[in-house]
């Protein structure tokens, strides 16, 4: 695997440059034609040229796992493109993520390769309903322990000739719930993705407000598969419930905080009840209220939102309270 060949101590040696996407415009000087940028701050969208060496034209070898690229405008000559980027999942076994408790890096290729698969066939299905002649492979950005995400995957033609496509990511992403992965795709990375292809199980104190879950067995579970709320959900993560301003910033006591949690998910139970024309049948219950649960030292405790008789949501209730 690519990725084991790394050496960590030259990782730790380089730093980091500010993020850059293909948005960024291209000089025009034949021979000053782009911006440098470290591997781990790639983003989707962004097309890449040759990497490190300062005097090859950008069409003079690339290396999909340089530690550097030469981000291109789009619309300039390139030989990749990034169509996804994998970070660390969100999910209890990561937490301990290069320990000797926690994944390693083989780990961490395996998951990525598979993910980059999914990648892969998700460019294939786009570039088949808008450019049916072209055909680009996926190839994996590894990363190292101590990296802030797991890789990138790059799109490029075989044998990394200039790429005549560029993949609109967004539109790519749409489609991407229709694709079938194969055999070849770790069941792992099933899930990966949500309804717009940009998330997958993500853990209870990341969830943004408003979210939408595919699965619910209580408020209290440690991740959440997320999709989108014009999908039917089997609930709705709402809002969190903040530290009342009057405490202080000083946590009173679980009592007294779910006391507080029990008023507001209360409250927009209510609200979603004066709308029986989008949705009938919806409590409203929190999450466990204690100090050890409080997020960013003042978040309570979360709301949540599903139907008393297990049945779906087909709204988004957000926009009720």
């Amino acid at each position: 695997m690519i990725g084991t060949f790394r050496v960590a101590l030259a990782a730790l040696a380089l730093t980091s440059l500010a993020t850059l996407t293909a948005c960024v415009s291209a000089p025009d000087s034949s021979t000053d034609w782009s911006v440098e940028i470290y591997y781990q701050d790639l983003e989707p969208g962004a097309c890449l040229a040759a990497s490190l060496d300062a005097d090859a034209l950008p069409t003079d070898g690339f290396d999909p796992n340089a530690y550097y690229f030469e981000v291109v405008d789009c619309d300039r000559l390139h030989l990749a493109q990034v169509v996804g980027v994998v970070d660390i999942p969100a999910a209890p076994e990561w937490s301990e993520y290069g320990t000797t408790d926690g994944p390693a890096i083989a780990e961490s290729d395996e998951w990525v390769t598979g993910v980059c698969r999914a990648y892969e066939l998700f460019v294939a299905a786009h570039l088949a309903a808008v450019d049916p002649a072209e055909e680009l492979q996926v190839s994996i950005n590894y990363a190292t322990i101590g990296d802030p995400r797991l890789g990138a995957c790059i799109a490029h033609e075989p044998g990394f000739t200039p790429m005549e496509a560029v993949v609109d990511i967004a539109a790519m992403m749409v489609t991407a719930n229709e694709v079938v992965l194969g055999d070849d795709v770790p069941a792992f990375a099933e899930g990966w993705f949500d309804a717009t292809g940009e998330g997958g199980p993500i853990s209870w104190d990341e969830l943004d407000e408003g979210a939408c879950v595919s699965e619910f067995l209580s408020p209290d579970e440690d991740t959440y598969p997320v999709v989108a709320c014009s999908e039917p959900h089997a609930a709705q993560f709402l809002r969190w419930v903040p530290m009342p301003a009057d405490w202080d910033g000083a946590y009173l006591g679980d009592a007294e905080a779910a006391a507080v949690v029990e008023t507001q998910c209360a409250t927009f139970q209510a609200a979603i009840a004066e709308r029986p024309d989008l949705v009938t049948g919806v409590i409203v219950e929190a999450s466990s209220v204690n100090a050890e649960y409080v997020v960013d030292e003042v978040l309570l405790a979360q709301c949540w939102a599903r139907v008393a008789d297990g049945s779906s949501l087909t709204v988004d209730l957000a926009p009720l309270l």
